[in-house]
């Protein structure tokens, strides 16, 4: 099917910048004709500059809004995102996709980390209850969390 002229102007026009746009030449035209624009050749009446300039400005405004709610419409979607936290899921599945050797080494750093702040919290006197309540749990959280780590690799392997 052939497209003419005239199907593509009338396809253009029936969208919601061509509305703008003729809406914004119809008023930018009425106050032009009120209007004369003088020059270094001569005037002439302002009725096509200003409707030009008129259909300019609606044209861009209704751009300017569409492009706005396009952007509201993706900053609400990404709050949604961050509301349900999926993003922490990821990173437990990005934690859990380490390599074995990589497991084995948070292990130990983290075993030595907690052997030594025990020793530093008892030469320096401070309280038990600081050390595992600061250090103790979460460093034992890290090690428990790569042991089982590694434990759900080992049976995945077997299984298949």
């Amino acid at each position: 099917m052939k497209k003419t002229l005239t199907s593509k102007v009338l396809r253009n026009a029936a969208t919601t910048e061509g509305i703008a746009t003729i809406g914004g030449a119809g008023v930018g035209g009425w106050l032009g004709t009120s209007v004369g624009l003088a020059g270094f050749w001569g005037g002439m009446a302002g009725t096509i500059p200003i409707a030009a300039l008129g259909a300019g400005i609606c044209y861009l405004g209704v751009k300017v809004i569409k492009y706005k709610n396009k952007l509201n419409k993706i900053k609400k979607e990404q709050r949604e995102k961050k509301r349900f936290g999926w993003n922490q899921f990821l990173l437990l599945k990005k934690y859990y996709n380490f390599g074995f050797i990589e497991h084995i080494v948070i292990i130990l750093a983290f075993g030595l980390m907690s052997i030594g702040w025990g020793t530093v919290c008892e030469v320096f006197g401070l309280s038990n209850t600081l050390y595992e309540s600061i250090l103790s749990i979460p460093l034992g959280i890290v090690i428990l969390a790569s042991t089982f780590c590694l434990l759900m690799k080992i049976v995945q392997k077997v299984a298949r």
